[in-house]
């Protein structure tokens, strides 16, 4: 699997409310609906360099025994420590991108390249003064952080674009610090848009990037990705640490909806459905009638949660969430976070082969989602092997039909190498709920079910997976 990181920013030791922004930038000279002329590029970075700010900062970094060197548990690592009484701490000093967008000098970057620090310095294009710069607002799941800085004077600033409107094979520019470098100036094409399946850091949550070829590298974190027509399009984020020329952006779209929050809020106000979902597969898809695979499914219910309270229930395919299609799973998170707590919202499911429109009232994010450990088990219960799919099953003791809230169900005890259940993915300690729609009281009622589905047919279970629920799906071949 390639490993994606962020482009966090070079380490030198080691390596008000509303929208400030504007649209619809006034720029002469280009032509950016018709031919793109090799002066273009020259013409953009002349006007847009300016907007564009070298971001300094300075992070305390903590020296106590969990977060020292590799080699703390080494003799002479000891040796050392002992005799040259190494600091409790450090400062360490690191450099990023940013850009102004308003000319009082709000500035939009990376949520990473500003976390924890305890100075964060601001230098302009052709200005030799050092700007200290204030923390408006940040948001770790996006990466995206809002800061400020009073430069007594009026800033030039950058436009922001419409990302839902660039087309792939678009011709797009960077203008950044890379490695220190100031205002480097790099172009490219938008190789490829929507990658949600990009994961830097591991610890953002809502993804959508733009993948660029325009060459970004460590320190082009939260610079601009401008379009043709000299408009922000993006945030570039994150690189592909094992390729080259394959760099990411954050939508300005989507960072529209952060910066409005964090000028209203002082931070992001995240709104939830209160349902657990699922990516449709090929096979689910065709097991619930579906002529293709899209939407998010619904696995599991929050109790009392909006969804709850609207009527959705486990096994329903939500469709579109306010009157937007739901292309992928991934689509309905941010679009259900970004509501307004509060509004009501219309959601079609596709419920048992027939579409309905249910309205949902939005409610706050919180930590309903947060569960213990497993519990225990005790295999010692009966067990029936069902070697038509090549699994084991047992029925559930009292302890885990308690803890899960179940009163049916059995639970895969075995999966077979090479068995259609192995090659679709299930797993021992699954617990089996329903078989196409038909809850499991006992493996008797499973081999039952089972023995209904011929040759060709399609088999999808419900299965109920530690503090998951999924739904997988395979034909019986």
């Amino acid at each position: 699997m390639k490993k994606y990181v962020f482009m966090i920013f070079f380490i030198l030791s080691s390596l008000v409310y509303g929208e400030v922004w504007k649209e619809n930038p006034p720029y002469k000279g280009l032509n950016p609906d018709g031919e793109v002329r090799l002066n273009d590029f020259s013409k953009l970075a002349k006007i847009l360099s300016p907007t564009v700010v070298n971001i300094q900062v300075e992070v305390e970094i903590i020296n106590n025994a969990q977060q020292r060197f590799q080699f703390y548990d080494d003799p002479m690592y000891r040796f050392f420590d002992h005799f040259f009484d190494m600091p409790k701490s450090f400062k360490n000093r690191g450099i990023g991108s940013g850009f102004l967008i308003s000319e009082d000098g709000y500035i939009v970057t990376n949520n990473h390249v500003i976390n924890n620090a305890t100075s964060i310095q601001v230098t302009l294009l052709d200005d030799d003064t050092v700007y200290n710069a204030e923390v408006v607002g940040q948001d770790e799941e996006t990466d995206l952080a809002l800061i400020k800085i009073k430069a007594g004077k009026k800033l030039p600033f950058a436009y922001f674009g419409d990302s839902d409107k660039l087309d792939i094979g678009e011709w797009v520019m960077a203008i950044g610090n890379p490695f220190g470098l100031e205002h480097t100036v790099t172009a490219g094409i938008v190789s490829a848009k929507e990658r949600k399946e990009i994961t830097p850091g591991n610890k953002t949550k809502y993804y959508n990037f733009i993948q660029t070829d325009a060459s970004i590298n460590p320190g082009n974190s939260g610079g601009p990705l401008f379009n043709i027509k000299g408009e922000v399009i993006g945030i570039n984020t994150a690189i592909n640490a094992s390729g080259q020329s394959i760099g990411f952006a954050i939508p300005i779209n989507m960072t529209k909806k952060v910066i409005s929050q964090i000028l209203k809020y002082g931070k992001v106000r995240r709104a939830k459905i209160g349902v657990s979902i699922q990516k449709i597969t090929k096979e689910l898809a065709e097991s619930f009638g579906m002529e293709k695979a899209q939407g998010a499914l619904v696995t599991h219910i929050l109790a009392q949660s909006p969804a709850d309270i609207a009527g959705i229930k486990e096994g329903d395919v939500i469709l579109s969430f306010d009157k937007q299609p739901i292309k992928t799973a991934n689509d309905l998170p941010w679009l259900a976070s970004m509501s307004e707590i509060g509004e009501t919202k219309e959601i079609e499911v596709l419920r048992k082969g027939k579409k309905e429109k249910l309205h949902i009232k939005m409610a706050p994010m919180d930590d309903d989602f947060i569960r213990e450990m497993n519990p225990k088990v005790d295999t010692n219960t009966k067990l029936n092997t069902l070697d038509g799919i090549g699994i084991s099953v047992r029925v559930p003791t009292k302890r885990e039909k308690s803890y899960y809230r179940i009163s049916s169900g059995v639970v895969v005890e075995f999966v077979k190498d090479g068995s259609l259940a192995k090659s679709f993915g299930i797993q021992p300690n699954d617990l089996v709920l329903k078989i196409n729609d038909i809850e499991i009281s006992s493996p008797e009622a499973l081999q039952k079910e089972l023995e209904k589905i011929k040759k060709g047919d399609m088999l999808r279970f419900f299965i109920k997976r530690e503090y998951t629920n999924l739904f997988i799906a395979f034909r019986i071949n």
